[in-house]
């Protein structure tokens, strides 16, 4: 981006720092740039709403597993939660979460770690979910005055809070405008 366009050959000198561009130009780029953080912010959807299908699959199992088991570790460390409507607010509420300690006394072993592990990864997904959407709400604007025309639908979907925990991102369609 910082050749020359002047520059038949493409050999020659770079742009310098303290050059200014021409109207045109700083359109050109703001365009290009506009387009790019699109297709960053389509791929960023994507990885996040597979993640989130994979964790709910996985909270979905282990309440089915939990459930069955008359005196299992979960019935006993996490206490029983109202279930929202298909449990996709399951990241926006939040859930109990033991401390070690009580992890330890309450059974231990690969079952715990792996519990662990699964609460850190829905914590994780629930942060993830949360900036995805701060990150939106911020440039959605910039991308909309730059490539109005090209502003996907979802992006300004994606502005609400609840986005994640509607199903909204489930009907989403990445890459059409």
């Amino acid at each position: 981006m910082l050749k020359d366009p002047a520059d038949p050959d493409g050999a020659g000198r770079t742009i310098s720092l303290y050059e200014t561009l021409s109207q045109e130009e700083v359109t050109l780029n703001q365009v290009k740039l506009a387009r790019a953080i699109v297709i960053f912010m389509e791929l960023l959807h994507v990885l996040i709403g597979r993640n989130r299908d994979i964790l709910l699959t996985v909270n979905e199992t282990r309440k089915r597993r939990d459930g069955s088991s008359t005196e299992s570790y979960s019935a006993r460390a996490h206490p029983p939660t109202s279930p929202s409507p298909n449990h996709l607010s399951f990241f926006n509420d939040g859930f109990n979460r033991t401390d070690d300690v009580t992890n330890t006394f309450h059974g231990g072993g690969s079952t715990t770690s792996t519990m662990d592990r699964t609460d850190k990864a829905m914590a994780i997904q629930r942060e993830l979910q949360f900036s995805f959407v701060s990150m939106t709400k911020a440039l959605h604007p910039v991308v909309l005055a730059a490539v109005r025309s090209e502003t996907p639908k979802w992006m300004r979907l994606c502005c609400q809070d609840n986005y994640f925990s509607s199903g909204a991102y489930k009907q989403t369609r990445i890459g059409t405008y």
